[in-house]
């Protein structure tokens, strides 16, 4: 399946999705500048959240953590109501191998 734009007149960009192939036409001028303008504003209004490394998460008491285990690779530690747990999951749930 091809999707062609009807307007030719300007700079033009293909992109390939599969057997999907989107040939458009890129904006010019007076739309081109909004563009950037609007880009600019929604930027500067995320830019004090993207800058900040790291997700953070809520951290509810009842719901367990798991992040990879630094000194054992293949293992995971759990935090899980203030304790925390080295283990591995077998068949889905999680396996405590020892307390940490």
């Amino acid at each position: 399946m091809v999707v062609n734009a009807v307007n030719t007149k300007g700079s033009s960009s293909t992109v390939r999705f599969g057997s999907v192939v989107v040939n458009s036409i890129g904006p010019k001028g007076p739309e081109l500048r909004r563009n950037v303008s609007s880009g600019q504003t929604a930027l500067a209004r995320a830019a004090t959240k993207i800058i900040k490394a790291g997700v953070s998460l809520p951290n509810e008491s009842t719901v367990p953590l798991y992040h990879a285990d630094p000194k054992e690779p293949g293992r995971l530690i759990r935090e899980l109501n203030g304790k925390m747990s080295v283990g591995v999951f077998v068949e889905g749930k999680f396996k405590v191998l020892s307390r940490a």
